[in-house]
């Protein structure tokens, strides 16, 4: 799928396995023969209930998991080769990751101009003190802070304060890609949309290229220009934000938009909420078929006995249903 005005994507997912071996005997399919692309400027949006593999695909992106199979491009190269010096430098240069947790993701021992500036003085080793903390201290401004978090410790600062120290951290090597892996699910509601704003600001300066990982549908269509809905290590559907929530095709997809809060009482009682009854399919040693068909009111015998391909329904909008 080409993006208007893009000859090649900056990212190239084409059936990216990641498997853990738990035993001789069990493996646990986190993601499961995914393909999409992510181009230049653009967000991806990543979104599927806790356990579905979301974070797995991001830390397979950044070259944080070693893929089982499949391959990822960045920028045409195969990440494989990204695995030896001094590519493996510049893919951390280029591709780096905002975290889930700030109080896990920040070292408690560093302060914080030493924590945003690890990456700067990696990168310029022959940086002096003064142009160091003049970076650093730009950074701190970029994400609403000042020079006075400078000396503190992570411990020090609120959990919307350890996300934007994150983010500077991310910052720090002028990065063009990010995964944004549920930068604002730890955070008070008060909090998320300030740091919303402040991605899209900085996606927007620094031409910045996201894939965002999160399980609120409404935040996801507010900051992505394309979304993948993944259940159980496989990908339910992938469209364009618009398209998407305008004519969603896959069950699972329907169920979780019915799902949306509204805030007008008249449009919610007039819109029926879908319930997902049954268990969730276990991604370990998965049998063949559909992973959501246990729970799928439109489930046929096709869907239990072959797992379905991923179809172009309309342009621009895959799924992977053998309903269409």
């Amino acid at each position: 799928m080409l993006k208007p005005g893009q000859d090649t994507p900056l990212i190239r997912v084409e059936n990216l396995c990641k498997y853990f071996q738990l035993s001789s005997k069990e493996t646990l399919k986190a993601v499961d023969h995914i393909s999409f692309e992510i181009y230049k400027g653009e967000t991806v949006g990543v979104v599927g209930e806790s356990g579905c593999g979301k974070s797995t695909l991001g830390r397979c992106l950044v070259n944080l998991y070693e893929a089982t199979g499949g391959d990822v491009y960045f920028k045409g190269v195969n990440l494989k080769k990204y695995r030896k010096q001094p590519l493996k430098k510049e893919l951390c240069q280029n591709a780096q990751m905002i975290f889930q947790n700030p109080y896990a993701s920040l070292n408690p021992r560093m302060t914080v101009k030493e924590i945003v500036g690890e990456g700067i003085k990696l990168y310029h080793r022959h940086i002096t003190d003064a142009e160091l903390e003049k970076q650093v201290l730009a950074l701190l401004q970029r994400v609403e802070l000042n020079k006075d978090h400078m000396s503190r410790f992570a411990h020090e600062f609120s959990g919307g304060q350890k996300q934007r120290i994150g983010i500077a951290r991310a910052l720090s090597v002028n990065p063009g890609f990010i995964v944004c892996d549920e930068p604002i699910s730890a955070l008070d509601v008060s909090i998320q949309a300030q740091v919303i704003n402040m991605l899209k600001e900085l996606q927007k300066e620094m031409g910045l290229t996201y894939l965002f990982i999160a399980h609120d549908l409404s935040v996801v269509k507010y900051i992505s220009d394309r979304i993948i809905v993944m259940y159980v290590g496989n990908m339910a559907e992938y469209a364009d934000a618009e398209e998407l929530y305008r004519n969603p095709l896959h069950p699972y997809t329907r169920a979780l938009l019915s799902a949306i809060p509204v805030a007008d009482p008249d449009a919610a009682d007039q819109r029926k909420e879908i319930p997902i009854e049954g268990e969730i399919t276990s991604p370990i040693n998965p049998k063949p078929g559909c992973r959501f068909a246990p729970r799928c009111p439109y489930a046929e015998e096709i869907c239990k006995r072959e797992t379905p391909e991923r179809k172009e329904v309309i342009k621009g909008h895959y799924v992977s249903c053998h309903l269409y």
